[in-house]
């Protein structure tokens, strides 16, 4: 069970101006700082007052009441936060953060790494409230932004660490990271930042991935949101996802899910059958 009260939990306290239109998708309007080393300069949120900070904890201690006394650990709570350069991009705004990157390194790994220290406090929030699971895409850190040079650079270090925090934090947690669109160039890192699984965009073939990747780390992924789910039938559905169970369940590690974020308008009979899919094809041994 998901919990995410925003996209933007952290953002909007550190001072980005946010807009949330009535069944849209909530967006940054207005960076919080122009220059990398204005970071200094950038509030650091107190997670019981802050923002919808509080909310988002309220939410996750009464599905940890509602879920997990009631029913045991047969149930994941999902916390969100950002990836650290994800969330450095969203602060200064991600066109300053390309320039900033090749003009100010040293300022901008600064500033990457003070927006890593609040996610990662933000994280051992939600867990206390009693999330169990941690969701954190990086979108900002696709190779459709950044080369895979740039991602070693900057953006694995801050996933690294954010890892092993969420490793660390007393027991038993688990770490979902993703970044959107095409990753191929950098599955060794993503292999090295210490998730329990990475997620792939619908871009990526799951059967490479499962080959090489997929004997790393867990994948999880991919079914189109939009091409699939929001604009196909549940027989359109069934089929993709049964071809996904083909490719990549075999032999485990795998984690049969979307390519990024479900459509709002989503057809229920879509989502219906998206979930059904997996009961009926994903029994082990796999044999399809």
């Amino acid at each position: 069970v998901h919990s995410r009260m925003s996209s933007h939990i952290l953002a909007e306290p550190m001072g980005c101006k946010e807009v949330e239109p009535y069944w849209g998708v909530p967006a940054t309007v207005k960076a919080a700082i122009n220059k990398a080393e204005d970071w200094k300069n950038l509030k650091f949120p107190d997670m019981d007052k802050d923002g919808k900070i509080p909310t988002q904890l309220t939410a996750i201690r009464m599905l940890d009441k509602e879920l997990h006394e009631k029913r045991g650990d047969d149930v994941f709570i999902t916390g969100f936060v950002r990836g650290a350069f994800t969330l450095a991009g969203i602060v200064l705004g991600v066109e300053n953060l390309m320039l900033e990157m090749i003009d100010k390194p040293d300022e901008t790994r600064e500033l990457i790494d003070f927006c890593n220290d609040v996610s990662i406090e933000c994280v051992k929030a939600q867990f206390d409230a009693g999330a169990n699971h941690i969701y954190t895409p990086d979108p900002s850190a696709s190779g459709d932004l950044i080369s895979a040079k740039f991602y070693h650079d900057f953006a694995l270090p801050a996933a690294q660490k954010q890892a092993s925090a969420i490793r660390q934090y007393k027991d038993k947690y688990a770490h979902h990271y993703h970044i959107c669109g095409n990753t191929k160039d950098r599955w060794d890192d993503l292999a090295e930042i210490g998730a329990s699984y990475v997620s792939l965009d619908y871009m990526i073939s799951l059967k490479e991935a499962k080959e090489t990747l997929g004997k790393k780390v867990a994948i999880a992924g991919n079914m189109t949101p939009a091409g699939t789910l929001l604009l196909g039938t549940p027989e359109k559905v069934e089929e993709v996802g049964k071809q996904m169970i083909k490719y990549a369940a075999a032999g485990g590690g795998f984690i049969y899910w979307t390519g990024c974020d479900w459509p709002i308008d989503c057809p229920l009979e879509n989502v219906d059958k998206f979930f059904e899919v997996p009961k009926v094809y994903g029994k082990y041994p796999i044999d399809l």
